[in-house]
Parts: structure tokens; sequence; C-alpha cells
């Protein structure tokens, strides 16, 4: 990506300066076979926000769906190419002597592995 390029480091460090050292970034996981046999899809994102709408059985009322906003938010179909291309710019930080550190959090089965393994 050419990160190794002084003037591009410093724009994204400059960038980073105004946009604050805390990156929040969501990445859906694949549906589960049991996801998969709803018919709504229960993660919709965009490019920064996620949508989840909750499925109840038994003629209940679902609740409304609820919205969550992140810096960056990538469907479950995205590759691994565009995971890294949102990470990517932390690398140079690591280059000049930065600390850097990439969180993968969630609940057991949520797809912290699958983000960081593929």
């Amino acid at each position: 990506m050419g990160w190794a390029n002084p003037t591009l480091a410093m724009l994204f460090d400059k960038l980073q300066e105004a946009s604050g050292a805390v990156r929040v970034l969501c990445r859906c996981r694949p549906p589960s076979s049991a996801e998969r046999a709803l018919e709504s899809p229960l993660c919709m994102p965009s490019h920064t926000a996620v949508t989840l709408e909750s499925e109840l059985g038994g003629g209940a009322r679902a609740p409304p769906p609820a919205e969550f906003d992140f810096d960056a938010a990538l469907p479950a179909t995205s590759k691994e190419s565009e995971l890294h291309a949102e990470v990517a710019p932390a690398i140079s930080s690591v280059l000049q002597g930065q600390y850097v550190c990439v969180l993968a959090y969630g609940q057991t089965g949520s797809g912290k592995t699958y983000t960081m393994q593929g």
C-alpha cells in the first residue's frame, strides 16, 4: 500500500491525531445454519453501521432493530484483504516506533479466530 513512504506515513499520523487513537471496527461473522434458516438477515452492515434484527418465534412481537455505529463495519462476505486494508495503516505506526494493539473481542463462537486467521 505504500505506507513506507514518509509523506504517506506523516499524513496518516495527522489523520490518526484528528480522528483519535482508538478505532473500533466490526466484522460480521457468516451466519450459522440456524441463522440461515431465518428469512431475514441478522446483520446488515453499511460502511459504518450494523443493524441487528431480532426474530422471535411463537407469534411474539419482535423488538425494533438495534443499530450500532463503528469506525468501519465489514459484512460477513468481506475478504481477509478488506480487513487487512482497514488495519494496514497501523503497520506504519509500528515501523515508526509507536505502540499498536489489535484486539479481537466477542462472545465464544462469534468469529474472532475467523477474523484474525481467516
